[in-house]
């Protein structure tokens, strides 16, 4: 199972537990593998961390959140984030978050809505969100010459 991607120890016991594993069977086989060095909740963390800030586009709150909900301490997720985020300006992830979402321009007020709650939903900060769209809303009718509003 550790052969495909870096699993959490919470992950490993509940697909052990599945699979019919003993419970004496399971914490063995998780005691054996930290050991080992094969299974790693740091590691772990730091590989989400780098998916949520390079693959997934979301926020560091929000990833700090998910890492909290698979079992990791405050301590690690904070480390994991920080590493992970150490480069990464917040304004220009959401930017990129967004160019994800547009084929276009946008369209008017319940598509700049439907941005807005979704770039939020990533767990970005809304006044940050909002300048972003305002901002990519700007350019594009500079662009185009369009005086659309919200």
């Amino acid at each position: 199972m550790l052969g495909r991607r870096e699993l959490f120890s919470v992950q490993l016991r509940e697909r052990l537990t599945r699979k019919g594993f003993s419970e004496a069977e399971t914490d063995a086989a998780l005691h054996r593998l930290q050991t080992d060095g094969a299974l790693n909740d740091q590691r772990a963390a730091a590989a989400f961390a780098h998916d949520a800030a390079t693959l997934k586009m979301r926020s560091p709150r929000r990833t700090i959140l998910e890492l909290r909900q698979l079992g990791i301490t405050d301590a690690d997720a904070q480390a994991a984030v920080s590493t992970a985020y150490a480069d990464t300006d917040e304004c220009a992830l959401v930017a990129q978050a967004l160019r994800r979402r547009l084929t276009g321009g946008i369209t008017g007020p319940a598509h700049f809505r439907r941005l807005f709650q979704a770039l939020v939903r990533l767990g970005f900060d809304s006044d940050i969100v909002g300048g972003v769209l305002r901002a990519h809303r700007r350019g594009s009718e500079t662009a185009t010459g369009d005086r659309g509003s919200d």
